[in-house]
């Protein structure tokens, strides 16, 4: 009998470890499938990011065209909105300059080199032009709000 329990305990045994190393090997494998998942993923978004990359790279060399024609358009905006200020400065520095010549003749005077005092009156206007126009309700100059340009 003896021999029997020495037997059963020896196959007792054998099966404990045999049930180890089984769930040492499910362990191992289970390790190895769940880093190929990560792996896998890690891949994946790899992959995305890459062709993400190339779609922007493509969208950048479209918009290069874009931004060509844009700048082009900004640019004849602001030389349109800088043509019409101008021409007010213009304007606005003959008002005042016979306006002026108004004043002194009233007073028995008379502006008598009207040129010279005309770029006087031009330079000043032209100096302060801007600012005030900037500081008005609107905020912009009238060849800004004429050509719809964003400050």
């Amino acid at each position: 009998m003896e021999e029997k329990d020495e037997i059963k305990k020896e196959i007792i045994i054998d099966e404990e470890e045999a049930k180890k190393e089984f769930l040492e090997e499910l362990k191992t494998k289970n390790l190895e499938e769940t880093q190929q998942i990560e792996r896998a993923k890690i891949l994946a978004a790899l992959n995305e990011s890459v062709a993400s990359q190339e779609i922007t790279l493509e969208n950048i060399e479209d918009n290069k065209g874009n931004n060509k024609n844009l700048k082009r358009s900004l640019i004849i905006k602001e030389l349109k909105a800088s043509l019409i200020d101008t021409a007010i400065t213009i304007v606005l520095s003959v008002a005042a300059l016979f306006l002026f010549d108004v004043i002194l003749r009233l007073f028995g005077y008379y502006v008598a080199d009207l040129k010279g005092i005309y770029i006087i009156v031009l330079l000043i206007i032209s100096f302060i032009y801007t600012p005030i126009m900037n500081i008005s309700k609107h905020g912009k100059t009238l060849g800004q709000k004429l050509m719809k340009k964003e400050v």
